[in-house]
């Protein structure tokens, strides 16, 4: 009995070791499903899963119209925005204080808090998004000069059609656009840099954006390194190449004859003569973001209007308004829009119809007090989602 007594005192500080462990893992699980004061209402979540037992992983933005009340994805509360005026409140009226983006360490590893789409709101962003969009504008973006841009690469699709035996990627046609914008020529299929930059660029933005398997990585931190490995893996390719394609720019930039956006931010870079500056960095990410954001929404809409046309045949034959109107020895520009009324009608039908970006991009409150919702109160840093 003495020898019994003398292994339960040695073991005893280990068995309260893991008491204590035991007791903060259930504290943190019960604070973490407790809501603030004024919190919007919404299911009860599960310990660490929250209510992503609640979604269907086919048709996300379905659960979410049917909840349309708080929810809580993993352990972090999410408030869901629901309904026109709602939303419009939300990213016009006020959306200065929606306007961060929430900061994990997977997006900070591969961004480094630098670019526009997933930088934190700031002075740096607006400068960043007031110099893109300037210089992009001088480019032709947003104006009429870039449909020439876009007829061409319009009849290269054309001729990817004619083979009935091949199949094709709507992926490309949006990157060599794009192209254009960076480079001022069309990169074709033979091109060793643009074409394996678009394949990565794409491929990791699914991944990265993935929300399900983010998910999963936040409630089980172990499933996290392999799905991180993957992403990181292909930034790193993608950073590699984008480097490569900036060093060509850099010797052989000319002065006064900027080609498009890489050699203006590299004009920019000579202006400050700062060895601090970190306009490179940001160059880096502003052109992976240009074909991930771009690529994935406009080839997306190409490719419902096209099984949209499959599946109504009776539009499509409508649809030959163009070749009535235009004729077939040339392409319709933006001027021939009132001439085609249904064809306008049916692209609008598409965008509409069409399941371009089922659920918004999850946004945070950047003010220093809770913001009032009336008559809610969000905390700072409160994720929303519009639905």
């Amino acid at each position: 009995m003495e020898i019994l007594d003398n292994e339960l005192s040695a073991n005893q500080p280990g068995r309260d070791l893991y008491g204590v462990l035991t007791v903060q893992v259930v504290l943190q699980v019960v604070v973490a499903t407790i809501c603030p004061v004024g919190f919007p209402p919404g299911p009860k979540p599960l310990p660490l899963l929250g209510n992503i037992t609640a979604f269907s992983c086919k048709k996300p933005q379905i659960s979410m119209q049917e909840l349309a009340k708080k929810i809580m994805l993993g352990s972090t509360p999410v408030v869901l925005v629901s309904g026109y005026q709602a939303v419009k409140e939300v990213l016009v009226n006020r959306s200065h204080q929606f306007s961060d983006l929430p900061i994990t360490p997977l997006f900070t590893k591969v961004t480094h808090k630098v670019g526009i789409s997933l930088a934190p709101y700031g002075d740096s962003w607006k400068q960043q998004r007031r110099f893109a969009l300037s210089t992009l504008c001088n480019f032709g973006f947003g104006k009429a000069t870039i449909a020439d841009k876009i007829l061409t690469e319009a009849r290269y699709q054309i001729e990817t059609f004619r083979p009935e035996t091949s199949a094709f990627d709507s992926q490309n046609a949006v990157g060599d656009v794009i192209c254009s914008l960076l480079n001022r020529i069309r990169c074709d299929d033979s091109d060793e840099c643009f074409r394996p930059l678009i394949h990565l660029l794409v491929h990791a933005g699914h991944a990265l954006t993935n929300r399900t398997t983010g998910n999963i990585v936040r409630c089980v931190p172990i499933s996290a390194k392999p799905w991180h490995q993957v992403i990181h893996i292909q930034a790193k390719g993608a950073k590699h190449l984008i480097e490569d394609i900036v060093s060509e720019h850099r010797a052989t930039r000319e002065q006064y004859n900027s080609r498009g956006l890489i050699d203006s931010y590299l004009a920019q870079i000579a202006t400050e003569d700062n060895p601090n500056s970190r306009f490179l960095e940001k160059l880096t990410l502003i052109v992976s973001e240009l074909f991930t954001d771009g690529i994935g929404t406009t080839s997306t809409t190409s490719c419902w209007g096209l099984l949209f046309m499959v599946m109504h045949p009776d539009i499509q034959t409508r649809c030959y308004e163009i070749e009535r109107v235009v004729g077939s020895e040339q392409l319709p520009r933006m001027g021939d829009r009132r001439s085609l009324p249904y064809v306008d009608a049916m692209i609008h039908e598409i965008q509409r119809f069409g399941n371009i970006c089922p659920l918004g991009i999850i946004r945070t409150t950047r003010c220093a007090v809770p913001t009032t919702f009336s008559p809610l109160t969000l905390p700072r840093a409160t994720a929303t989602m519009p639905t």
